[in-house]
């Protein structure tokens, strides 16, 4: 067996490595690779041969892997909760169909681009400092499901605010800040070529740019729809709707500190560990989390129906109608 089949890495692949001493796995740590023993010999030798390719190599994947076995079951979980919205409410507006059923379509690109990248570095064993296709696509679709899911909140905080255009303009703005420079980060990176410039000056501005609006706006949604259905509440005066506000609050806030805390955790990883990919972990689910908190939204209006409470439909985001009040779920 020669050393080639004993690392299990095509010769290519290291040294594109060495090649590029900019970046943070330098060729110093692979020179190893180029006095390996015959297979044979391995066995025999004390104290064991230190491959550090194979460290380089975890530290690469490992966070890909992870998000990988998380994202994949969220996908299912959001095609599940697709079905199920489509079969129980369809009386919805063709628009929130037609919005939801996209939602769920590029959420299902971003998997495929998620799984294909993990294919061709666990299956085919090539690793490489080079963007791949599908890791660029991986970044646009993401971008483009997080700016959907926000822009549909967005909604919701106009139609519960009684259509304040302040909060939804700051809204709107924190979207669209979102979304521009997380497309910017992706076509940065594409002209990039790889992973090498991926903490340079312009990468920094947009990546922390499309970072803080993302976690700016996850707390401002949660904040504003809090603030208002406490509002309401306060209206209400009656005891059935009050406890039924108190939950309603309890279930946006925990939603909303979700997406948040993993935006923020995105975030800090990317900007603290910036010669490591842990934040790969946290930007593989963050769409999912964020695919699945529509729908599940969406679908709990069957729950608020049960409890013998007037739900009409404004582009199918619930009001909650007792009386002369009303309020958005």
């Amino acid at each position: 067996m020669n050393r080639r089949a004993v690392i299990g890495f095509d010769n290519r692949i290291t040294g594109h490595i060495i090649a590029h001493p900019q970046s943070a796995y330098d060729s110093a740590s692979l020179d190893v690779v180029t006095s390996i023993p015959p297979c044979h010999e391995l066995h025999m030798m004390t104290p064991p041969v230190q491959l550090p390719i194979f460290s380089v190599f975890a530290e690469l994947v490992s966070p890909l892997l992870i998000g990988t076995m998380i994202a994949c079951p969220l996908s299912g979980v959001a095609v599940a909760q697709a079905i199920w919205y489509f079969r129980n409410y369809p009386q919805d507006s063709n628009l929130l169909k037609y919005w939801v059923a996209a939602v769920v379509f590029i959420d299902g690109v971003q998997t495929f681009s998620v799984a294909e990248a993990a294919r061709v570095i666990y299956l085919r064993g090539r690793l490489s400092l080079d963007y791949s296709n599908v890791v660029i696509l991986d970044l646009y679709v993401s971008y483009i499901t997080v700016t959907m899911v926000q822009l549909a909140y967005a909604y919701r905080v106009w139609i519960l605010s009684g259509k304040n255009r302040y909060v939804t303009s700051a809204l709107a703005l924190l979207t669209f800040c979102q979304f521009t420079s997380g497309i910017g980060m992706a076509i940065i990176q594409q002209i990039n070529g790889d992973m090498t410039l991926l903490h340079n000056v312009t990468s920094n501005a947009f990546g922390t740019a499309v970072f803080s609006s993302t976690v700016a706006c996850d707390l401002l949604i949660s904040a504003s729809m809090a603030y208002y259905l406490n509002k309401h509440k306060r209206r209400s005066g009656i005891r059935r709707t009050e406890n039924l506000l108190d939950g309603l609050i309890v279930y946006v806030i925990g939603i909303g500190l979700l997406t948040s805390v993993f935006a923020i955790l995105d975030f800090v990883t990317w900007v603290a560990l910036p010669k490591q990919l842990i934040f790969l972990t946290f930007h593989s689910i963050i769409s999912k989390l964020y695919v699945n908190s529509l729908l599940v939204t969406l679908n709990a209006r069957s729950g608020f129906r049960a409890k013998d409470v007037s739900v009409s439909e404004s582009m199918g985001m619930s009001v909650l109608n007792t009386g002369a009040s009303s309020s958005t779920a």
